[in-house]
């Protein structure tokens, strides 16, 4: 007799103890929701777009002034990449060029054309002098160049996929501003201004 309720005690309290020792797994791993990826049915957080992915319709905040993107070009060397964005600020245009450089922190051009440096004829030349500054010659290439909106260059509201070549030379100077020399067709346009951290610049994504 006393033999079968010590059995039955034992029975009782092993169960006892599994019950426990289930409800605390559940309460350790199995009340806490599984975290969905981004785009798998919209329930994961999304990484917001940054100046290095701008787009038409964009609005840049550079400088405590505020620059609407009109056109983007996207263009291409061989897979490297990088966005010259074309804004306006009202009265204002300007380039933002994310990602020229190969390698190192992301960084950005903020550039404006200057109609005033003649290149003369032929291909730019190694070194060009402008109100007393010398740029010297740092790299050139060609690249493919996909226009997007107004890019300026008498094609507006450009679709996805319209392609053309483009060649360029980056030119750098003792001071804070660069240039950057761009052939298209026939005709060449010289933008000036300095290089800045691509974080400086917050993109506000537009509608």
């Amino acid at each position: 007799m006393w033999t079968g309720l010590l059995i039955a005690l034992l029975l009782l309290t092993s169960a006892a103890i599994g019950g426990v020792a289930v409800v605390r797994r559940r309460q350790l791993g199995g009340g806490r929701e599984p975290l969905a990826l981004p785009g798998a049915g919209g329930g994961g957080r999304r990484l917001a777009r940054t100046v290095a992915e701008v787009l038409p319709g964009d609005v840049l905040s550079y400088d405590g002034g505020d620059l609407l993107v009109e056109g983007v070009v996207l263009y291409d060397e061989g897979g490297h990449r990088w966005r010259g964005a074309r804004t306006s600020d009202g009265s204002t245009t300007r380039w933002v060029m994310v990602g020229m450089e190969r390698g190192g922190s992301l960084r950005a051009r903020v550039l404006s054309e200057d109609a005033s440096i003649e290149l003369g004829g032929g291909l730019p030349p190694e070194a060009i002098e402008a109100e007393g500054v010398r740029f010297a010659l740092e790299r050139r290439g060609t690249a493919t160049a996909e226009l997007r909106g107004d890019t300026g260059m008498g094609r507006r509201d450009a679709g996805a996929g319209m392609v053309e070549r483009c060649r360029w030379w980056l030119y750098d100077s003792p001071g804070r501003d660069g240039l950057v020399v761009e052939q298209w067709g026939d005709s060449y346009r010289v933008l000036r201004g300095p290089t800045v951290p691509a974080e400086s610049i917050d993109l506000m994504p537009g509608s």
